[in-house]
């Protein structure tokens, strides 16, 4: 699910994917590597949306400094 939100084709389908991902979350509470995966999207969910605004950009490289970051 979180290769949705990060390699989604436009920030707006990974906005929606987040949202989806966040009702997954709710429902699957008492499961915490869930709630860290939420928690390190919440948290550094711009930076891992980089590439949309910077084309020369790969998402791959967000996604390192998204998990070096959190």
């Amino acid at each position: 699910m979180t290769e949705k939100v990060i390699f989604a084709p436009t920030k707006q389908h990974a906005q929606q994917a987040l949202l989806q991902l966040k009702r997954y979350a709710q429902t699957h509470q008492e499961n915490a590597k869930v709630k860290k995966v939420i928690g390190v999207l919440k948290r550094n969910f711009d930076l891992l949306l980089t590439h949309y605004d910077h084309p020369e950009m790969s998402p791959y490289n967000n996604v390192l400094v998204g998990i070096s970051i959190s």
